[in-house]
């Protein structure tokens, strides 16, 4: 499904699925971030955590997902579920 998508948006696919990403958990393991701490205090801001659970983001990720289905479903869904987990990251200013 992902190779169906444009080029931007399967990067952004790509570099949440492996983890190598501008979230402060693999910048910190990289040595490019002081700290893996997210913005709401939960000790790593990870994949997992900023699309699936993270209190700052509650809203946003109502308007996209109102059943809030599971991080699996997010990263290795269908097409229209990978467009809105890459939509959702553009939205909320996140960097994968």
């Amino acid at each position: 499904m992902m190779h169906q998508l444009p080029r931007k948006e399967q990067c952004t696919i790509f570099r949440l699925r492996t983890g190598h990403c501008q979230l402060r958990a693999h910048q910190y393991r990289m040595g490019t971030s002081q700290t893996p701490l997210c913005e709401c205090g939960t000790p790593r801001q990870t994949v997992n955590h900023l699309p699936q659970d993270c209190p700052l983001y509650t809203k946003e990720r109502g308007k996209f997902w109102p059943e809030n289905p599971d991080v699996v479903q997010k990263l290795w869904g269908n097409e229209d579920d990978l467009l809105l987990t890459t939509q959702f990251i553009e939205q909320t200013r996140l960097s994968a």
